[in-house]
């Protein structure tokens, strides 16, 4: 059988460009993040000075770090407004107090009162305030804290950390709680690439469970602050 010439010149093309999608003249991710090691640390040291309200809050019960550059996609589908880019994200659990949930959470959003703009208050109105108690078709069980949606704490585009509620857990912890908090100081690096380099540093939330919080009774918020560091384009 003969191949057209055209059409074997088109598949070529073709494959070539899918075989390059992402690939580049310019430094690879792992690099850098080596080369912007003092970005890292500033924007971790930023990140930190923007949850230590929080502290007075609630009662801190673990932390982690998560420093890693993804590598952006250039193909027919995709086109990434970056080459490499870099974040870094610090996350907090909290212990919480009180009779009622509402409160509790009312005053983790109320620590940042500059930000009233935020979507704290419409996620705590639109899914907990319509919600609480009541059997739901995607939860087992009644509507808990554990099932409520991330939400973010700062003022938007007025600051460039961003602050974000990623999740509650009841406690004492049960198995919905370790469950649906299993990430809740961030996902530790399954792996670390040439392309996608990440460093994974702190505490595993199952600790919290199994040690810090194992018979205390009140609620954990988990929050996290990120910040990109590094990008080229």
């Amino acid at each position: 059988m003969k191949t057209v010439p055209s059409v074997t010149a088109a598949l070529t093309s073709l494959l070539l460009a899918v075989g390059l999608a992402g690939c580049g003249d310019g430094p690879t991710a792992q690099e850098v993040q080596g080369e912007h090691r003092d970005a890292a640390a500033t924007a971790q040291q930023a990140i930190e000075a923007e949850l230590a309200p929080l502290a007075q809050t609630g009662e801190e019960l673990a932390s982690a770090t998560r420093d890693s550059c993804e590598t952006g996609q250039h193909n027919w589908k995709i086109d990434d407004p970056y080459d490499v880019r870099c974040t870094m994200e610090v996350y907090r659990a909290y212990r919480l107090t009180g009779e009622d949930f509402r409160p509790v959470a009312d005053a983790v959003t109320d620590t940042f009162p500059e930000c009233a703009d935020s979507d704290a208050e419409a996620t705590l109105t639109d899914y907990w305030d319509k919600l609480k108690g009541t059997e739901t078709q995607n939860f087992e069980g009644p509507y808990r804290p554990d099932y409520l949606p991330s939400y973010r704490l700062d003022c938007a585009d007025d600051s460039d950390v961003r602050l974000t509620v990623t999740g509650w857990a009841t406690l004492p912890a049960d198995e919905i709680t370790r469950d649906q908090g299993e990430y809740g100081l961030g996902q530790p690096c399954v792996n670390s690439t040439e392309t996608n380099p990440c460093e994974w540093d702190g505490q595993p939330a199952r600790r919290i469970w199994e040690f810090d919080a194992a018979k205390e009774t009140g609620w954990i918020v988990f929050v996290e602050g990120s910040q990109e560091y590094a990008r080229t384009d």
